[in-house]
């Protein structure tokens, strides 16, 4: 409940979407053109990061400064900030998700990593698609070593399908909360194996995965 400033935007125009997390020195202001990084205590960090597709989805992690868009080319940008709200690092990825489907959700675990659920494209033995999860090494894309300048991943095959929703687990590193067709489940991105609950007969009513993450069936 304590006002901290009050803070003029570019392009005020445009719909504005925030990313604050209350221990940080600054906010993420971003439109479906550009983002902007504000400090609290009023500098700009940053000039405007212009976008050449439309932003469909943002999540960020801000224990490690990380923030990943999804646009509307199905490409997937990755940003480093530091504690001071200064980019310190960008990654644009090329093709390879894409050629194996389409991405349906996504979040940053707790340590770190990127997952994604995939709607797989339509095989062409079978003419049905495999549903997959992608785990992407965030610091390794992003380290000077990787000069290919590729997305460092692994895809993992499971039996969950149309996975509509992943959450981090506060306090955990290395487990996803997903909704999937008739389940809720936990995956341990290290074992690569789920525990899960049916949820054939549950209506969701609310996610959360800010401060106390849980859902309401």
């Amino acid at each position: 409940g304590v006002h901290l400033g009050l803070y003029d935007v570019d392009q005020p125009e445009e719909d504005h979407f925030l990313i604050y997390d209350s221990s940080l020195k600054y906010f993420i202001d971003m439109t479906k053109r550009h983002i902007n990084i504000q400090k609290i205590d009023g500098g700009k960090a940053t000039s405007p990061i212009k976008f050449v597709g439309t932003p469909i989805s943002a999540t960020f992690d801000s224990k490690n400064g990380y923030l990943v868009v999804y646009d509307s080319y199905q490409t997937i940008l990755i940003y480093k900030i530091d504690q001071n709200g200064e980019l310190v690092d960008s990654f644009v990825s090329g093709p390879e998700i894409k050629d194996l489907g389409t991405i349906q959700a996504g979040d940053i675990s707790s340590g770190g990593k990127l997952v994604l659920s995939v709607r797989g494209a339509p095989q062409t033995a079978t003419g049905v698609g495999v549903d997959a999860l992608v785990l992407i090494d965030i610091a390794a894309t992003l380290a000077d070593q990787n000069t290919e300048s590729k997305l460092i991943y692994e895809k993992v095959d499971t039996t969950l399908t149309e996975m509509s929703w992943i959450a981090p687990v506060n306090g955990s590193d290395n487990l996803v909360m997903i909704r999937s067709l008739g389940k809720i489940s936990l995956f341990d991105l290290v074992a690569k194996t789920a525990t899960s609950l049916p949820t054939d007969d549950w209506v969701v009513e609310k996610y959360s995965k800010i401060k106390d993450g849980h859902i309401v069936l």
